[in-house]
């Protein structure tokens, strides 16, 4: 999986949890933003906000993106 997809799949996880009581604060889609620019270091890529901006919590998989990681070597 490349480090895109990785951010991608981190920016889903992270909104999932913002949207965990249903509904997203702006604040909350801030906080959101902000981690995934310390995280990339720097303003997101188009991609990336993209998928911030267009994220459906109807159609998010907890377990299909935290699946993605498995294969990752233990640290």
């Amino acid at each position: 999986m490349s480090t895109e997809e990785r951010f991608l799949i981190l920016a889903d996880l992270l909104l999932g949890a913002a949207y965990a009581d249903d509904r997203l604060e702006g604040s909350e889609e801030d906080a959101v933003r902000g981690l995934l620019e310390e995280v990339v270091g720097g303003a997101l890529p188009i991609d990336l906000e993209a998928r911030v901006a267009n994220f459906d919590p109807q159609h998010f998989d907890v377990k299909k993106s935290v699946a993605a990681f498995k294969v990752d070597p233990a640290v």
